[in-house]
């Protein structure tokens, strides 16, 4: 029953290790060796507290596991449909603002072109006048 204080005081949130450690060395050799022992058996204690949370959890460890599996099943799936979505948006850039491009640079040269033509009627409405 020593252990099941000793492992209360362990596990209480107020709990001071260096405390504990100068109160357990304050009173002599032979308190430090029962210490250690309780809390060695402690450790053992814990140990099988542990043991048992994880045989009793094992399940549901399990399910979750395959739950993992599961996901990543999906993620998987997830990743080949934004694969697609991309793959869709590359043909519509392709398909729609290639063509695009040129015809803004075809309608640029176009109005170049008519620049230079109205500067040539100018021109040579110029000259007639001229002559």
């Amino acid at each position: 029953k020593e252990q099941t204080a000793l492992l209360e005081t362990i596990r209480s949130p107020d709990f001071d290790v260096s405390s504990f450690v100068r109160d357990a060395t304050g009173q002599g050799s032979e308190r430090v060796t029962r210490i250690t022992q309780q809390l060695e058996e402690c450790v053992s204690i814990i140990e099988e507290d542990l043991n048992r949370e994880i045989i009793a959890c094992h399940e549901e460890l399990l399910q979750n596991a395959s739950s993992l599996s599961c996901l990543d099943g999906q993620l998987g799936d997830l990743r080949e449909v934004v694969q697609g979505l991309k793959n869709s948006m590359k043909r519509v850039k392709n398909d729609v603002l290639v063509p695009f491009q040129g015809i803004k640079h075809r309608t640029a040269l176009v109005e170049r072109i008519e620049s230079a033509n109205v500067l040539i009627r100018k021109l040579r409405l110029f000259l007639f006048d001229v002559r």
